[in-house]
């Protein structure tokens, strides 16, 4: 139904007031909606775009994603090989002073036996101690 004062304004069934005062009051609504459409709009892109970084920032992120591992795989590759040197020192260090020790007690037991063989000798049992205090002295 037609409300007195009002005629239809197309296919969408909506009415257009007739008198002036009407007409500006419905201006005033029609504008106040679609500029508190368009601002509740701006807020939600504006929020949109707030929320969303600059690819920089993501290509910063990316940076970082692949760089902070392959800082953790690097820095643990050198405290590994760091520890395995180490125990490879201390193995080296252990082999070297057996073998050494090992030498020492062949070169001492060399020694010993020459001394026990040269005892054995009938000129150095036939020797008086004396003489060989003489004889170390002189020569």
């Amino acid at each position: 139904m037609l409300r007195p004062g009002a005629q239809p304004l197309g296919c969408r069934g909506r009415f257009q007031p007739r008198s002036r005062l009407l007409r500006l009051m419905a201006r005033i609504r029609a504008s106040l909606r679609a500029s508190w459409r368009r601002s509740i709009g701006r807020e939600k892109t504006r929020t949109l775009y707030a929320k969303r970084w600059s690819i920089r920032t993501y290509l910063w992120l990316l940076a970082l994603a692949v760089a902070v591992p392959c800082a953790g795989l690097l820095t643990y590759s050198i405290f590994s090989d760091a520890r395995h040197d180490q125990d490879q020192v201390g193995t080296t260090t252990l082999t070297l002073a057996q073998l050494v020790g090992s030498q020492t007690k062949q070169f001492l037991g060399d020694a010993e036996s020459l001394a026990a063989k040269l005892s054995q000798r009938p000129g150095i049992r036939a020797l008086d101690p004396k003489r060989r205090i003489q004889c170390s002295i002189s020569s």
